[in-house]
């Protein structure tokens, strides 16, 4: 549902809605143990938020990113994401 969310909000140029469709995806992604691709989409999921400057989105997506990187052992990355939160807030 989320997939089907994102494609209609990406077709009808609407990047808060995708934003949400992804955050969503990448949620589910986690919860199933599918780290990496619930990272990737999270990835996804933070451009759209930067792009339309929603910045509380993007705190809440690179927090994700953060906690869940540093789950799948990628320490380094995982400070990088900590540290782009610290500098967008």
């Amino acid at each position: 549902a989320y997939q089907h969310s994102y494609q209609a909000a990406r077709q009808a140029n609407l990047p808060g809605a995708c934003a949400a469709a992804l955050y969503n995806l990448a949620s589910l992604y986690a919860e199933s143990g599918k780290t990496q691709q619930a990272l990737d989409t999270w990835e996804q999921c933070l451009v759209y938020d930067l792009s339309s400057q929603n910045w509380l989105d993007a705190l809440k997506t690179l927090h994700q990113l953060s906690t869940f990187a540093q789950k799948a052992g990628h320490t380094k990355q995982a400070e990088q994401y900590a540290k782009q939160a610290v500098d967008l807030a």
